[in-house]
């Protein structure tokens, strides 16, 4: 699929349903999207403010559909292609194994890390996470990747006349940016986790 072509020619349409496709384990990465929808802004296809409400709107519907599938049908749900070639045993595991040591955070965190992010909303609604604290915390993170990476995409069609390059630079930067990312939400956890079990030892 022509992530940049479709956008061009259906905009705020495709941004999200493009990305409402994507948060159901269909394997099309949000960056990319987020990225080319910036691009659109950049060179004047599109408003910004109307792209990041399209795109944060896109992963949300996507992550309230998949959170209300695991919630009501999670049996049913996770064993009808693609869902269980993508929520594997394997990965479940893993995803169980990060509830059972970060609790509700995993939401948020998995909101950042592609490979988990399917299932890490399947458990959430499979084990009846309160809808007001899925949402907080799923709201909160893609209100802040959402725009700030159409925000990217923006900054280098801005400043980059050549779209190949442009496009190129914005996934660079995304790229980078989501090292530093994942380390910040590290420190973080473990920040959280060492207070926990210092308050933990002395009560």
């Amino acid at each position: 699929m022509d992530i940049a072509a479709k956008i061009a020619q259906y905009r705020y349409l495709a941004m999200f349903g493009i990305l409402f496709i994507g948060a159901l384990g269909v394997p099309i990465p949000e960056e990319p999207v987020l990225i080319a929808s910036g691009l659109a802004v950049g060179w004047g296809e599109a408003e910004f403010f109307k792209a990041c409400l399209a795109c944060v709107a896109g992963i949300l519907a996507g992550d309230i559909f998949v959170f209300t599938m695991g919630r009501y049908y999670a049996a049913r749900f996770l064993s009808i292609p693609p869902f269980k070639w993508i929520f594997t045993s394997r990965r479940q595991v893993r995803i169980r194994e990060l509830f059972r040591k970060h609790g509700n955070k995993t939401i948020f965190i998995g909101r950042f890390v592609p490979a988990i992010r399917f299932g890490v909303l399947v458990f959430a609604g499979q084990h009846k996470v309160p809808w007001n604290r899925f949402l907080l915390l799923d709201v909160t993170a893609a209100a802040v990747s959402g725009p700030l990476v159409v925000w990217v995409g923006k900054f280098a069609a801005d400043r980059i006349g050549d779209p190949e390059e442009a496009a190129e630079f914005a996934h660079r930067v995304v790229r980078d940016g989501s090292h530093w990312l994942y380390g910040a939400i590290a420190l973080a956890v473990g920040y959280f986790l060492v207070r926990h079990l210092l308050r933990k030892r002395n009560s």
